[in-house]
């Protein structure tokens, strides 16, 4: 009871930014030197290397000092932070284990949030802009009407096999959409970190029509926009011969749902060992 109540200090070298504490499976904080949880905090010493952030720590020290307020989102187990710029950090956790985290950038900056349940047990969230008006997120496909901009820069692959050169044929990549809704992307490659060494990808076209997808014509490597509304795998060739390769994914749409880019699975021949 409150007669025999003891309060202690955590841990005095713990912090928290005004506005960035949430409940998850665990309190989950921010301060100069990341989100972390208070778990961490308490059982590895405070450490920059124990935050959920610590592998983007440049964006964070980017964003010291801007926080104006924080989210979460439960169905997809999201703590998210908006910066007084438009910037936003949404960090995914899973099992009190980080998954990932995403920059995003806001056309309206937050002020205050809310999240919460509607009287169906929906999830939902919202927040105050300082345009004085309330708007809900991870609603509809445009931000308020207006396109919203995505893309994706993958790292360098070398498929396990560093210093050997590969002659790429093609790449799978594999998309699901919600309900099977429209999907439009647009995506680009480049060899060898895109080295002057190597003859980067030529543009190529292609019209490819699988069952129970319906697609357009598209040229994978020159910006236009691939489009499904299937689950089917894209294939799409590739050419040139290098150590690795990277891929860009892109698009800007105001009537694109959610969608999940699942896997991205290249075929290659082996060469030999570089020099």
């Amino acid at each position: 009871t409150s007669s025999d109540f003891n309060f202690v200090q955590y841990n005095i070298g713990s912090g928290a930014v005004d506005y960035s504490v949430q409940n998850m499976a665990n309190s989950i904080a921010f301060d100069d030197r990341g989100a972390y949880t208070l778990k961490t905090t308490l059982s590895f010493g405070n450490f920059n290397q124990d935050t959920l952030t610590s592998n983007i720590q440049p964006y964070i020290d980017q964003h010291i000092g801007q926080v104006v307020a924080s989210s979460v989102n439960r169905a997809k187990s999201q703590y998210r932070l908006f910066f007084d710029n438009g910037d936003a950090l949404y960090v995914t956790v899973v099992n009190g284990k980080l998954k990932g985290s995403m920059p995003v950038n806001m056309p309206q900056i937050p002020s205050c949030t809310f999240e919460g349940k509607l009287a169906g047990g929906e999830n939902v969230s919202f927040f105050g802009a300082e345009d004085g008006f309330v708007y809900q997120m991870d609603k509809g496909t445009s931000w308020d009407g207006e396109a919203i901009e995505y893309q994706i820069t993958l790292n360098y692959s070398a498929a396990r096999s560093h210093r050997v050169l590969k002659r790429y044929r093609k790449a799978a990549v594999e998309i699901s959409a919600a309900n099977g809704s429209y999907v439009e992307l647009s995506a680009s490659y480049s060899l060898g970190y895109n080295s002057e060494r190597y003859s980067q990808p030529a543009t190529s076209g292609y019209d490819l029509a699988l069952q129970d997808t319906r697609w357009g014509a598209f040229l994978f490597d020159s910006g236009n926009f691939w489009d499904t509304t299937g689950l089917a795998p894209i294939e799409a060739g590739m050419s040139g011969t290098a150590e690795n390769v990277a891929f860009l994914l892109l698009g800007r749409s105001d009537y694109v749902g959610e969608f999940t880019i699942n896997s991205i699975t290249i075929h290659y021949t082996p060469r030999r060992t570089m020099r």
